[in-house]
């Protein structure tokens, strides 16, 4: 006995000796070493996957995927400030009306005495307005006081480098492009990621918004949304001032519109 091993066929059929080896235990106990072997490959396995699937578990909680979202908040819309403009007028000189000189290049004349022995004239006498006679078969020709439209009067507008003071948008500039931003309609721009429209307007002297034309129009419908946002805008401007009087300022402005 001392000399059997127990994992070799000897000491399997040193046990089995005399008993039913078809039984089914004998089966068993012969393959023994190969079932454990199975056992303990398919148990690294299963531990090796389920350590593999917590690894991996453990890098996507670290590590998450990026979520998209499009935000659609409109288009942005950048504005340049410029230096305005003013109008320029031209000039016009009202002449003062010159009063007609009269001169009278007639001889003098006598004072006409009537002659007793003369036969008085029965003639009656010239319709008013015709020139009177002097007697000496002349006549004085009667002049009026002379008559001369007066010319409208033409606001002169000074030059720019005399503006006093620029007009000015209630609450700041940036509420003005605030404005246009928000009130601006989305855009669909196929392959440009952003467009600039050039609009002009004049500052009118009671702070109100004309003449308001785009200068150039990239198209997709921009041009003609610009002038949309800048008529229906309720606030008007602070005019600009020289010497103490409000005066007409002309802005050009570009707006960029990017998606």
């Amino acid at each position: 006995m001392n000399g059997v091993n127990i994992f070799g066929q000897s000491w399997l059929e040193l046990v089995f000796e005399g008993k039913n080896k078809s039984y089914g235990a004998y089966k068993l106990r012969q393959e023994t070493c190969k079932t454990t072997l199975l056992a303990l490959f398919y148990g690294l396995m299963i531990v090796t996957s389920v350590a593999g699937i917590i690894a991996a578990a453990s890098l996507l909680s670290k590590n998450p995927m990026p979520i998209i979202v499009d935000k659609d908040n409109g288009p942005t819309i950048h504005t340049v400030d410029l230096q305005p403009r003013i109008l320029q007028q031209p000039k016009t000189t009202v002449a003062a009306p010159s009063r007609p000189k009269t001169q009278s290049n007639l001889p003098p004349v006598a004072a006409h005495i009537p002659d007793p022995q003369r036969p008085v004239s029965t003639q009656p006498p010239a319709p008013e307005g015709l020139p009177e006679s002097t007697g000496q078969g002349q006549t004085a020709p009667i002049v009026g006081p002379a008559t001369v439209p007066a010319a409208p009067v033409v606001p002169a507008i000074s030059l720019p480098a005399n503006l006093d003071r620029q007009p000015e948008f209630p609450g700041g500039i940036g509420k003005f492009y605030a404005y246009i931003g928000n009130n601006f309609k989305k855009i669909e721009l196929e392959d440009e990621a952003s467009i600039r429209v050039f609009v002009s307007f004049v500052i009118e002297k009671d702070g109100s918004m004309t003449e308001i034309r785009v200068l150039r129009d990239p198209g997709y419908g921009a041009g003609t949304e610009a002038i949309r946002v800048l008529k229906s805008l309720p606030t008007k401007w602070k005019p600009g001032i020289i010497a103490g009087q409000p005066v007409r300022t002309a802005y050009s402005l570009p707006i960029t519109i990017k998606l």
